[in-house]
């Protein structure tokens, strides 16, 4: 009888035994079916496998890319840029500053086309005067607002070709009606503008230069000065 086929090696001791063996006459150790020692392999696979899965889990969480930090800084809001009329408006309240009885009213600008090149503007700026103590000492004030504001309206606007200067206040007419009208204009043009050098001009007496090149010119009524109401 072949041997090999009638023994079987005890699961514990290695010794061999009768292949019909139950339990190892050596060790005293009960033996294993097949299918038992199968079944015990593959419980103890499954358990090497999820604990190796849950050793590899656990260190790519930890070293998992960190969430994207969100800012929460407000960004500023765009400026919007100032119109033609604001930066002008901005112009004429500059030159009126630190004068009390003169404000800043508002400013309207035109196409220019009487005899101009084509794209000229004309700006007409417009101011209050609450109170004056008589003509003289109003030309005197009006005169370097007026200076201050035309260059201010031709150097912000090279298309630009004429400007005007009102200066509305409180009046009563020969009816005694009593209403809010222009007392005195400043007028100018381009090119007489460009004549003037601002850094050497009496700007006090501003309204009767404008008055006299208005008569050097022929009755030029692109420049001018006229006080339209009786006032001493």
């Amino acid at each position: 009888m072949d041997k090999s086929t009638d023994t079987k090696s005890c699961h514990f001791c290695k010794k061999p035994i009768p292949k019909d063996a139950k339990v190892c006459p050596y060790c005293g150790k009960k033996q294993i079916g097949i299918v038992y020692s199968i079944i015990f392999l593959v419980i103890v696979l499954f358990i090497l496998i999820s604990i190796i899965k849950a050793f590899v889990g656990g260190i790519s969480h930890t070293h998992s890319t960190p969430p994207p930090v969100v800012s929460t800084t407000t960004s500023a809001p765009t400026a919007v840029p100032e119109t033609e009329e604001q930066k002008i408006g901005d112009i004429a309240t500059s030159a009126v500053q630190g004068v009390k009885e003169i404000s800043y009213r508002d400013v309207q600008i035109e196409d220019d086309t009487y005899e101009r090149p084509a794209g000229s503007k004309m700006a007409t700026v417009n101011f209050n005067v609450a109170s004056f103590d008589g003509k003289a000492s109003l030309l005197s004030e009006t005169g370097p607002i007026s200076a201050k504001t035309f260059q201010g309206v031709f150097k912000e606007n090279p298309n630009m070709a004429d400007a005007f200067i009102w200066y509305y206040g409180d009046v009563t007419d020969q009816y005694g009606n009593e209403k809010n009208d222009v007392i005195l204009t400043y007028t100018i043009d381009r090119a007489t503008f460009e004549k003037i050098n601002w850094s050497n001009f009496d700007q006090s007496t501003f309204c009767n230069f404008l008055e006299e090149e208005n008569t050097r010119n022929g009755d030029n009524m692109d420049t001018g000065c006229k006080v339209l109401a009786d006032m001493k």
